[in-house]
C-alpha cells in the first residue's frame, strides 16, 4: 500500500510540473525557435528537455542534406531527414513545426506541395550557402525554383534561406527572388550573414518589407556573440530599426556528437536568450567555450516580439 501511495504522489508531482509548465505557454507567450536542424528521432529527448529548460515552447526543424549533418559540399540525401523530421512533428504538433527542403530536382515543385500536403509549414533552401552547396546547386533563382517561389507566395508559405549576400551573383539573384516575389515571406538567417557588413543588411531590409532574419550564428555562435558584444549599441539599434522582422533562432544542428549534451544545447540557446535580455552575461557552452559578453539588454516590448510575436506573424498564425 506505502509502495502504491509513493508512486501515485510521484506521478500526481509529475503531472502537476508538466501542467505548470504548459499552464503559462499561451499563443501570447510562447517563445518560438525558428531555426533548428536534427539528425534522427534519437536526439529529440535531450533537445526536448533542452527547450523545457530554457522555456522554449515550439520549434522549427527543417529538412537537412546529409552534409549539413555530418559536414562536406553538395547537396545530397535529404529526403529521408525531411521524412524523419515530419514524423517528429506529427508526434509532437505542439513542440515542433516541419519546414522541409528540396534539392535540385526539375520537379521541385512536387517534391514541395507533397510535404506541404503531409504537413510541412513552409521550406528550408539551402543553395544561397556559397561554400557548401551554391557551387553545385546553380543560381537561386534558376528556372526549377521559381515555381516553389511562387507557390510559396500564392500559399503564405514562408521560406528559410540561406543566403550569403557578400557574393555579388548570390545577392543579386537573391534581389531578383525578393524583388519578383515581393509577398514571399523570406527568414535570411544569420543576420543575412551581413552582422559585419550591417550597411548591406540594412539596404535589403529596408528594399524588402517582408524579409526577415534570425539572430542565430550556426557553427559561428562564439564569433557572432563577440561581433555584437563589441559594439551592442550598433546592434541595438539594428533591432530597434526593424523590431517586427527579427526572429530567435539557435541553430545548434542536433546530432549525436557526444560533446553536444542536454546542458550543452540548454547553454547555448541561454547565451542567445542572454544575448536579447542582459546588459552582460557569461556565456559557457562547454567544452567549446567560455566567455563574458555584453549583451543588447532589449525592451520587453521588443523582446515579446522576437520570441513570439514575429514568429507568429511569419508562420502565418
Amino acid at each position: 500500500m506505502k509502495k502504491i501511495s509513493l508512486l501515485c504522489c510521484i506521478a500526481l508531482a509529475f503531472i502537476g510540473a508538466y501542467y505548470l509548465i504548459n499552464k503559462t505557454r499561451t499563443p501570447d507567450n510562447i517563445v518560438y525557435n525558428m531555426h533548428e536542424h536534427i539528425q534522427s528521432k534519437k536526439q529529440l529527448p535531450k533537445f526536448l528537455e533542452a527547450m523545457d529548460n530554457m522555456d522554449i515552447g515550439k520549434t522549427v526543424l527543417v529538412g537537412s542534406p546529409k552534409e549539413t549533418i555530418y559536414g562536406g559540399t553538395g547537396f545530397t540525401k535529404y529526403k529521408r531527414n525531411n521524412d524523419v523530421v515530419l514524423e517528429i512533428a506529427k508526434t509532437y504538433p505542439d513542440r515542433f513545426i516541419f519546414f522541409p527542403t528540396v534539392g535540385i530536382e526539375e520537379n521541385a515543385i512536387d517534391i514541395v506541395k507533397e510535404y506541404i500536403k503531409k504537413g510541412g509549414k513552409g521550406i528550408k533552401l539551402y543553395n544561397g550557402h556559397y561554400d557548401s552547396f551554391y557551387k553545385t546547386m546553380g543560381p537561386l533563382n534558376r528556372k526549377e525554383l521559381l515555381p516553389v517561389y511562387a507557390y510559396a507566395e500564392k500559399n503564405n508559405l514562408p521560406i528559410i534561406f540561406h543566403t550569403n549576400p557578400y557574393h555579388e551573383n548570390i545577392k543579386n539573384e537573391f534581389i531578383d527572388i525578393l524583388t519578383k516575389y515581393p509577398n514571399l515571406k523570406i527568414n535570411c538567417p544569420h543576420f543575412c550573414l551581413s552582422s559585419i557588413n550591417t550597411t548591406r543588411f540594412e539596404a535589403l531590409m529596408d528594399a524588402h518589407p517582408n524579409l526577415y532574419t534570425d539572430i542565430s550564428f550556426g557553427s559561428f555562435a562564439e564569433d557572432g556573440l563577440k561581433r555584437i558584444s563589441k559594439d551592442p549599441e550598433k546592434f541595438k539599434k539594428l533591432i530597434n530599426k526593424y523590431p517586427d522582422r527579427f526572429l530567435f533562432g539557435s541553430d545548434t544542428v542536433i546530432t549525436d556528437n557526444k560533446r553536444k549534451t542536454v546542458q550543452w544545447y540548454t547553454s547555448l540557446i541561454g547565451c542567445y536568450k542572454d544575448l536579447l535580455e542582459k546588459d552582460t552575461y557569461t556565456c559557457a557552452v562547454e567544452p567549446d567555450f567560455t566567455e563574458t559578453f555584453s549583451g543588447l539588454a532589449l525592451d520587453e516590448e521588443i523582446r515579446k516580439k522576437i520570441y513570439t510575436t514575429n514568429a507568429q506573424t511569419f508562420l502565418g498564425i
